[in-house]
This record gives C-alpha cells, sequence and structure tokens, in this order.
C-alpha cells in the first residue's frame, strides 16, 4: 500500500512538472513572437526668409507673410531673417507580435522635440500612442494619431515642416478609430476624436462641455502604388459658453461640418501626383482659417455662427537619374465670409487671423535620396498672401493691403535610422 502511494504520488509530481514544462514552452514560444523595433530620424534644416510671416517653433513652422506695417512710407516688416533647427527629430517604439481575441496586436508611440508650444522647444512632444488591433479585413485603433482628415498615402513630400501645412491639416487627436475592407481596394473608416493639442479657437474646453466627440468617416478606393482616392466627412460639437447671460446652464451646442476629396497616382513610378482638397465650417483645429462667431448680451439669447475655410493643395515630384529626385508643391486657401447677421467684433479670439483673405504658395524642391535613409534637400518657396484693412459686417474687405510675398531658401539633411 505505502509503494502504491509513493508511486502515485510521483506520478503526480511528474504530471505536474510536465505540465509546468509545457506551460513554460508555450510561454516561452508566445514571448519569442513579440518583437521591438526602435527607430525615428536625425534632421537639420537651415531656412531663410526676407519678409516677416507668421511662424512658430523658431520659424520652423512657417505659416503665411504678414500684412504691411508703413512707417514713414515704409513697409518695416521687409527684412531678412536666417535660423536653423534640429528639434523636428522624432525617435518611435513599435512593438508587435501580440494576439487578443483573434486580433493581431501591436502598439506605436512616438515622439519629436518640438514641444507643445513655443515656450518649450526640445522638450518631447507626442506624436503618436496607441494601441492597434487588426483582424484582417478589419481593424481597431485606439489611442492618439493623426485626425482621419490627414491622408497619410496622400502627405506633400514637401522639406517644409508638416507636409504641406496648413493647407494640408495638422491635428493629432485622441479617438477610436474603426476601419473595415468589404474587398480589394476598398476600406471604411469611422473615427470619433477627442482633440489634446490641436483645438478649436476658443475656450480651451468647448468640446468638453459639448460631451460629444468629433466624428468622422471615409472611403478609401484603389492601390496607392496606381491610383488612389477617397472622400472624408465629418461633423463636430462645440460648447463655448456654458451659462447665459442670466446664468442659466441651458446654452446651446453649436456644430459644423466638413468635406474633402483626395486623390494620388503613380505614372510609370516616374511620376507621382497627389491633390488633396476641403470645404467646411470653423475647421481651425486642423490648422484652417475661419472660426466661428458668437452673438451674447442680456437682451438675447446665445447664437453662433460657424465661418468656414476652402483649402487646397497638389504636389508632383520626378524621380530623375541616380537618386534625385525633382518636386513642385502649390497650395491656396480662403476665407470664407458671414451672413453679416451678427457682430464678428465681440469674440475676435475665436476667429483665425480676420483681416487675411487669402493665402498661396509655390515651391519648388530638389532632393538626393539613398535607400531612404539618408536624404538631402533644397527647397525654395514664395508665399503671398492678401490681408483687408478693414472688413465690414460679413467679413467682407472695404479695403485692401497690398499683396505682400515672403521668399524662402529651405536646406536639409535627414538620416533615419
Amino acid at each position: 500500500m505505502r509503494k502504491f502511494i509513493i508511486a502515485a504520488i510521483m506520478f503526480c509530481a511528474i504530471s505536474q512538472m510536465n505540465e509546468a514544462k509545457s506551460q513554460s514552452v508555450q510561454k516561452d514560444e508566445s514571448e519569442n513572437k513579440i518583437k521591438y523595433k526602435f527607430g525615428g530620424y536625425v534632421e537639420l534644416k537651415a531656412y531663410y526668409d526676407d519678409y516677416k510671416s507668421k511662424t512658430t517653433r523658431n520659424q520652423m513652422i512657417y505659416l503665411y507673410p504678414l500684412a504691411p506695417e508703413y512707417n514713414m512710407g515704409r513697409d518695416v516688416n521687409k527684412y531678412s531673417t536666417l535660423n536653423a533647427s534640429v528639434f523636428a527629430s522624432r525617435l518611435n517604439f513599435l512593438v508587435t507580435g501580440m494576439e487578443f481575441m483573434n486580433a493581431k496586436v501591436n502598439t506605436f508611440i512616438e515622439a519629436d522635440f518640438n514641444g507643445s508650444n513655443q515656450s518649450t522647444i526640445y522638450m518631447l512632444n507626442i506624436r503618436h500612442a496607441y494601441i492597434n488591433m487588426d483582424w484582417g479585413n478589419s481593424s481597431l485603433l485606439m489611442g492618439q494619431t493623426d485626425h482621419l482628415t490627414l491622408v497619410n498615402e496622400v502627405t506633400a513630400s514637401t522639406l517644409a515642416f508638416i507636409a504641406g501645412y496648413p493647407f494640408n491639416p495638422l491635428n493629432r487627436s485622441i479617438q477610436f478609430r474603426y476601419t473595415y475592407s468589404p474587398a480589394k481596394n476598398i476600406k471604411l473608416l469611422a473615427a470619433a476624436h477627442m482633440y489634446t493639442a490641436h483645438k478649436s479657437l476658443g475656450p480651451e474646453d468647448a468640446q468638453a462641455n459639448a460631451k460629444i466627440p468629433d466624428l468622422q468617416f471615409q472611403i478609401k478606393l484603389g492601390d496607392p502604388q496606381k491610383t488612389f482616392g477617397g472622400i472624408t466627412a465629418g461633423y463636430k460639437f462645440l460648447k463655448p459658453v456654458i451659462y447665459d447671460y442670466q446664468r442659466n446652464t441651458d446654452a446651446p451646442t453649436m456644430g459644423s461640418f466638413n468635406i474633402g476629396a483626395f486623390l494620388r497616382t503613380n505614372v510609370e513610378d516616374k511620376i507621382l501626383f497627389k491633390t488633396w482638397a476641403s470645404y467646411g465650417k470653423n475647421m481651425t483645429m486642423l490648422g484652417q482659417l475661419g472660426g466661428y462667431l458668437m452673438q451674447w448680451n442680456e437682451h438675447s439669447s446665445i447664437k453662433y455662427e460657424s465661418i468656414g475655410a476652402i483649402s487646397w493643395w497638389q504636389d508632383t515630384e520626378v524621380n530623375l537619374k541616380g537618386n534625385f529626385k525633382a518636386g513642385v508643391f502649390a497650395g491656396y486657401q480662403t476665407r470664407l465670409n458671414s451672413t453679416g447677421k451678427m457682430n464678428y467684433g465681440i469674440n475676435s479670439e475665436a476667429l483665425r487671423d480676420q483681416k487675411l483673405l487669402w493665402f498661396g504658395k509655390v515651391s519648388p524642391r530638389l532632393t538626393y535620396n539613398i535607400s531612404n535613409k539618408f536624404i538631402l534637400g533644397v527647397e525654395y518657396s514664395r508665399t503671398t498672401a492678401l490681408w483687408a484693412k478693414e472688413l465690414n459686417g460679413k467679413l467682407e474687405p472695404i479695403s485692401k493691403h497690398p499683396k505682400t510675398s515672403n521668399n524662402r531658401i529651405e536646406l536639409m539633411a535627414k538620416v533615419v535610422f
């Protein structure tokens, strides 16, 4: 009997050891599937301008020339500057190989050194931080990444920072994004965004007060290596004011829409053409002109009017002999007028550069590219803007300044790792 008990105990112990060993092997195999990848690039830029312009980050992020300012008949904004930067350099970290609910799970985080504003340059700034679950023909992204209106397959290849901004949108938001592919070369996307660093002009908590995220929908058709295009449409809600003039909490929520289209075509792998256009109201969270007007006094209820903008750009790039590429970018953006039913001067802080009527840009470039790892480039750009001196109640110009233009020469050296 004793021998039987000892044998049974030994059998159980051996079984437990084998099971533990099997679990350990499975765990090791699972851990071996997980892969880590560090990446990023180091980028040096130098840029020369000959007219005072609206810029940020030590003039690295360029917007448009300012209106002329005269003293004794001389435009004092006509002066040149030279500056340089390295803080657009980036670091990123990717983890792949995890599985959950039959989905392949990866995480990605990327930061640059731009800081969150001019005063925090050289401090880490989170660009992307998300988890993505991929089931093959569908995926769910959760975290911070580019706004759905910024289409990664259709971004300009300019040397200037942020790929065609401000003609192309700039917004990175915390979001839930679902992608479904019902057939080859067809993708349907839906995303709900909550703004972080890139918010609409006006009160910081206007979207939080509305309690509704920015809802965007998109369809992508075609093969990016051949011909590819699509449409984006969305609607956002803001509640800039919680209380009305009598301190009642029934202040209205305002809404505004956006719609855009994009196209990319590759001609025999020699010429790459990309274009993007948008129209919408109050798209300041994307860096566009416009905003909103508000009427608020003790004799009337709160009223809003969203002010729209139209933005367009195209980028054409040609493969030359050797490792050289030549390209040209062109963009145009204009603010739209109001109905004239409200006093635009009440809340000018919610209307971006209200006297700027339009601005445009043309920029040819030449790059030397070795396997997308070592890149040298030079780009010339001419940006022209038209400012009003005075506006009427519809935001139409009563009188205008002469057009102003800035010529920028930009040099770049980049190493990708």
